[in-house]
């Protein structure tokens, strides 16, 4: 918190959104004597999408900043994705060039955690560069697929554009693989997201992927990395990829990668049925339960899209 209130050349409208009834955050915020900063108390634990979508509406501005609370923003961090934003009206999203952070060691590390989401063949979306360290690869703004929502800055028309409803965040996949599902329906809107390395925060990631790397040929790593994640964090992910493919895939698009997309969920799943039966069985009911509102917001999606599905998965999926 002290580093974001400490942002330069922006005027900032703090929310904070608290899911965690056990926690005095409101006493907390007194205590630091953080003046411009407001507390909602949800009340109970809605999740990172109902709470981020809550904290939209109590807010005001052009801009939304989605910041995680463990994220670290470096000064100037809002102030050059704003700038950016304001000269290119097409960009719905960005984010910065995000770095990892010991938190054990409150330690800013110069490894990659995310530099943009982008998107596999098969449809595994990963953060670009993740693990790697800062050598000077993605010193480049560019624009990509998607971006991280642990510090995504959003325009307020593009996210009034595609969540009429005011479910800028799908609350029916309650967290994990948000981002991906606020960069598919963007693109099907038209506006583009761009990733930004002149703003630079950190961030203590809970859990982390392959970027990008087959399943099938580090098939022992995934096993190992899968394990080493919470069981909530597996069963949320594995859940929201079928809701995922449930509402962006079309026919045409399916077809023509259907053997890759195949390949992943069978790996996906026989590793969740391997380390946990009980997980695998709570994703299966997780899934059943949110398909008649996926399946809903499937239709809504394909009746507004202005990119067809084929033209997002050329440019971005086709490898």
């Amino acid at each position: 918190m002290p580093a974001l209130l400490a942002s330069e050349g922006v005027e900032l409208d703090v929310v904070i959104v608290n899911n965690d009834t056990a926690q005095d955050v409101a006493g907390w915020v007194v205590d630091r004597g953080f003046a411009r900063v407001r507390v909602v108390d949800a009340g109970w634990n809605s999740g990172f999408c109902a709470g981020n979508n809550r904290g939209v509406r109590e807010s005001c501005g052009e801009f939304v900043f989605f910041c995680n609370n463990d994220l670290v923003v470096s000064p100037s961090y809002l102030r050059e994705l704003a700038a950016f934003m304001e000269t290119r009206p097409a960009v719905g999203a960005t984010a910065g060039k995000l770095l990892r952070y010991d938190l054990a060691t409150k330690t800013k590390l110069e490894r990659f955690d995310s530099a943009g989401i982008a998107l596999r063949r098969n449809r595994a979306a990963f953060d670009r560069g993740e693990n790697l360290a800062d050598e000077g690869e993605y010193d480049v703004a560019e624009e990509v697929f998607g971006v991280s929502a642990a510090g995504m800055l959003a325009r307020r028309e593009a996210i009034l554009d595609v969540a009429p409803d005011g479910a800028f965040f799908d609350e029916n996949l309650f967290m994990y693989k948000e981002d991906v599902d606020v960069a598919w329906r963007l693109g099907m809107r038209g506006w583009e997201s761009w990733y930004v390395p002149a703003a630079v925060a950190h961030h203590a990631r809970t859990s982390q992927g392959l970027a990008g790397e087959s399943y099938l040929a580090n098939a022992r790593r995934y096993l190992r990395n899968e394990r080493s994640k919470p069981e909530f964090v597996r069963m949320h992910s594995l859940k929201n990829q079928w809701l995922l493919l449930v509402k962006h895939e079309r026919a045409g698009t399916l077809a023509r990668d259907l053997p890759w997309i195949l390949q992943r969920e069978a790996i996906a799943a026989l590793s969740a049925l391997v380390l946990s039966p009980p997980t695998f069985a709570r994703a299966v009911a997780g899934f059943a339960r949110a398909l008649p509102r996926a399946l809903a917001e499937r239709r809504r999606l394909a009746a507004g899209a202005i990119v067809p599905a084929s033209a997002i998965r050329d440019r971005w999926a086709g490898r």
